[in-house]
């Protein structure tokens, strides 16, 4: 495959204002390409062995509205057959929830919405940070997703068990740590986003109080991604 471009990564964006965030230059500054999916639009699946990791992003919809949009159940396909051949794979938010409709786990109602910055505790073993140590997010759903069979939790809060897990070489992210400052300020000036966040909220000035936490959890998380991606490619570009 000399000459061959890159194998890209897979990025399926929902809506025009959850972008990649951070990710973006994670993966650029790691020499890997991208590639923006739109399969809400109708943009067909990709086959796994044509990507070097895939992220699947959040968006307003839930995970199992495939009547309205059905995209989703395409998602889910592709997210399946993505970890059942090792690709490299993260999901946030709604393909936190995706991923884990995939692999066997059910979608469920929050007991509360969870909007704005607030805490998660790390579990046992987690590759995110010391044991029970408690962290700021940024926090943007009500639903969540139950834990896959055969997943390791990776973290929680008192409003969602399941706010991080991993299987193998994918791994699900409740929260945002794709999310830079300007990005949560778009957010908050958006109507799809605003009406979310409860009324005296101070979002912006949390997550500035949050940074050290944040940017933690984000080399973690999309540095783990980088890294099995960067591989990926590698072994695929070579064979």
């Amino acid at each position: 495959m000399s000459g061959a471009a890159p194998l890209p990564v897979g990025i399926v964006q929902h809506v025009e204002w959850e972008g990649p965030g951070l990710l973006a230059g994670v993966l650029t500054a790691a020499g890997l390409a991208t590639r923006t999916l739109w399969m809400v639009d109708g943009e067909a699946a990709p086959e796994p062995e044509s990507l070097a990791g895939l992220v699947v992003l959040g968006g307003p919809m839930r995970a199992t509205d495939v009547e309205r949009y059905p995209s989703l159940a395409a998602e889910v396909d592709l997210l399946r057959a993505a970890v059942a051949v090792d690709l490299p794979v993260l999901g946030i938010c709604l393909g936190h929830q995706l991923l884990g409709l995939a692999l066997g786990g059910r979608l469920l109602t929050g007991r509360a919405p969870e909007v704005g910055v607030g805490p998660v505790s790390l579990a046992t073993g987690s590759a995110l940070g010391p044991e029970g140590e408690s962290v700021d997010v940024v926090h943007w759903h009500r639903d969540q997703v139950s834990l896959p069979p055969g997943a390791q939790l990776l973290a929680s809060s008192d409003a969602c068990d399941n706010q991080a897990f991993r299987r193998g070489t994918a791994w699900g992210l409740q929260f945002h740590v794709e999310v830079d400052r300007p990005m949560l300020r778009r957010w908050l000036g958006h109507p799809h986003m605003r009406h979310d966040v409860p009324a005296g909220a101070r979002v912006l000035e949390d997550f500035d109080r949050a940074q050290v936490g944040l940017a933690r959890l984000a080399d973690a998380a999309l540095g783990q991604l980088t890294r099995h991606a960067a591989r990926c490619a590698r072994t695929k570009g070579s064979s």
